[in-house]
């Protein structure tokens, strides 16, 4: 599964699906999602998920350090 969603996302399109996928998250459309965006989305599709597995996605995914994540880090 996993090579079969690498290979579409390698084959095209993947700018549009990970700007669809962003704007789910950044839902007042500010152009970055914050920590509390990330919390809403992913609790609201996951049964569980604490701060710390919150906090660790962030500091992933931020990688200028400004506590948020724009659709560039996002891709």
């Amino acid at each position: 599964m996993k090579f079969v969603a690498g290979y579409r996302w390698n084959k095209g399109g993947n700018n549009a699906e990970a700007e669809e996928c962003f704007r789910v998250f950044d839902s007042r459309g500010r152009g970055f999602i914050g920590m509390k965006d990330l919390e809403n989305v992913l609790g609201e599709y996951l049964e569980q998920i604490n701060d710390t597995e919150l906090t660790e996605l962030m500091n992933e995914c931020d990688k200028n350090g400004t506590g948020s994540i724009t659709v560039k880090e996002f891709k």
